[in-house]
């Protein structure tokens, strides 16, 4: 098989997946904030790896007494043919309750550095890949693609992450859910007099409306 036909082949799975639809259309680009691979030093299974990874972001939250569930990430167990399949994960992590924490705000710069000494510390192999993440690149793409079709795919995403995705949802198909119900009587009695009137997170398709 040739790459441009691999290639074609990976672009049209991934808009078939369903976790890259969620993200891509529920979930706000800019506020993706780490991007990594983490590698084990020897097979490992794909349950132990989530294990190690859960166990890692539950300690990045701990100083703002958060557990890892409430944080906003997704990870996929990497691994493709041959002796080194299921030996590392690739994962995306958001700011959510990390750069904008109660008790404790992180940089990046500090993220990268907490998660490559708990991977070290904790026994997992040292080449890792983590970095910052580039909204003009396609880490989402990388992070959630099929990497071999003989092997089962295994993504989990985080509790906090899945309610935040279903409460967009039902917002979409009902654009007054969760909204206080004086602020939602306002908004409509604007609108109802020719208004172009909405809620902050509503401001862009009220603009592209306005500029069609």
């Amino acid at each position: 098989m040739t790459t441009v036909t691999e290639n074609i082949l990976q672009n049209a799975s991934l808009k078939t997946l369903p976790e890259f639809t969620l993200l891509t259309e529920h979930y706000p680009k800019n506020d993706w904030l780490i991007i990594g691979t983490l590698t084990h030093a020897r097979p490992t299974s794909a349950a132990t790896q989530l294990r190690h990874f859960r166990d890692m972001i539950h300690a990045l939250g701990e100083p703002n007494k958060t557990f890892g569930h409430r944080l906003h990430w997704i990870v996929r167990v990497g691994g493709g043919n041959g002796t080194d399949s299921h030996t590392h994960l690739h994962f995306l992590l958001s700011r959510h309750q990390l750069t904008n924490g109660h008790r404790f705000s992180y940089t990046p710069d500090q993220i990268v550095e907490f998660i490559t000494e708990h991977w070290t510390k904790h026994g997992m192999k040292k080449q890792q890949r983590i970095e910052t993440f580039d909204s003009s690149r396609s880490g989402i793409s990388y992070v959630l693609r099929d990497e071999s079709r003989e092997q089962e795919r295994i993504v989990e995403m985080s509790q906090a992450l899945n309610a935040f995705i279903k409460k967009k949802q039902k917002q979409q198909h009902d654009p007054y859910a969760g909204r206080d119900p004086l602020s939602v009587k306002i908004i409509k009695a604007l609108r109802a007099n020719g208004t172009a009137a909405g809620f902050g997170d509503q401001m862009n398709e009220l603009r592209s409306k306005g500029a069609a």
